[in-house]
């Protein structure tokens, strides 16, 4: 009986995925997670199907190191607030509190998986005692998909809420010569389907800003006519406020090409060479394309990126800061479409 019981259980699973998957959502059942002096606690919860109970026998819990079964006659309506602990198991599941991999079967089947703490692009930081992950839901590309926030009151056995579980970023963007940049445009998500309606603030004169947003894992667009930095990704964490800074580099097109005669793809020597941190490079683009600036050691390993953009055939200077760097000899790389240039330059501190 048990065993057609939790058979039961998965073919109504497999039904709500089905189903579910015939509408762009996904379909997850671990609602809440945290570490907890004495080990872990798991709430169990899906935002569809319902109404039927159903059995936790045959079913277990893995981490990265070790393999907990649900102790039997453990029932539970799929659309409640189920609180699982180690309790709820035949034996102690191993939790690593510093990261780990959680993953939940039935018949020897994976139901879900949630990441803490590791190197993965799903992963939230490593929970502090007092904080859980809490699953969201958000739209993108026309496709619904879920994500984790942290929050510091957690709601086990309750809807998720998000009263203690906003943060802030501030920040400071200047330009190479370290001179504060105003107006620029800090995009942090959109209203609707990329690239819809951006939300966004803007910096003041000093170059300052601050947002406020769910403590999520936050991609920011940094957007200013004439200048460039790469998207940084950075995590909010609730009640409190990360601060970092961005260098922009100045990029501006000095003269359109005229349709003819044709012009070769070209990279300027810098100027001065060798520099004390700041130095310039003029560059021809003989047709538009996606265009990648990159700097290398003298070893050829990759150091940074300093350019990636859509850019009109004409001629540009780039403005590059080499402040973070140590003094040696630096290879600074253009590409476009199949092509690639570069140049041999010289920073002295």
């Amino acid at each position: 009986m048990k065993k057609i019981f939790s058979t039961v259980f998965l073919l109504t699973l497999i039904m709500i995925i089905t189903d579910l998957l015939s509408n762009p959502v996904e379909v997850h059942f671990i609602n809440e997670f945290m570490i907890t002096e004495n080990g872990w606690k798991l709430e169990l919860h899906t935002y569809s199907g319902g109404g039927e109970l159903f059995s936790l026998d045959g079913g277990y819990l893995t981490s990265s190191t070790d393999t907990a079964y649900f102790k039997e006659e453990i029932s539970f309506y799929i659309e409640d607030y189920t609180v699982i602990t180690n309790d709820s198991m035949q034996s102690d599941l191993d939790i690593n509190p510093e990261g780990d991999i959680i993953s939940i079967f039935f018949e020897e089947n994976l139901t879900d998986r949630i990441y803490f703490g590791i190197p993965d692009p799903y992963a939230v930081p490593a929970l502090l005692y007092g904080h859980s992950m809490n699953i969201y839901h958000y739209s993108e590309g026309g496709w619904s998909h879920i994500g984790y926030y942290l929050d510091n009151s957690p709601t086990f056995g309750f809807e998720n809420d998000t009263i203690n579980a906003n943060g802030n970023i501030e920040g400071f963007i200047k330009d190479s010569l370290n001179n504060p940049i105003e107006g620029v445009k800090v995009i942090y998500g959109y209203y609707d389907v990329y690239p819809g309606f951006p939300i966004f603030v803007v910096t003041n004169s000093e170059g300052y800003f601050i947002l406020r947003d769910l403590s999520v894992l936050k991609n920011l667009e940094f957007k200013k006519e004439g200048y460039f930095a790469p998207d940084s990704s950075v995590q909010i964490l609730p009640d409190s406020t990360v601060t970092i800074h961005i260098q922009m580099n100045a990029v501006m097109q000095i003269s359109t090409l005229p349709e003819s005669p044709s012009y070769n793809f070209e990279l300027k020597q810098n100027y001065p060479n060798p520099f004390n941190s700041a130095t310039t490079f003029n560059y021809i683009l003989a047709e538009g394309g996606d265009v990648e600036i990159n700097i290398y050691d003298e070893k050829g390993e990759f150091v940074s990126n300093l350019f990636k953009k859509y850019q009109a055939k004409g001629e540009y200077k780039f403005s590059w800061n080499a402040d973070n760097l140590a003094s040696g000899i630096y290879f600074y790389e253009i590409k476009i479409k199949d092509q690639k240039l570069s140049k041999k330059c010289l920073l002295i501190k």
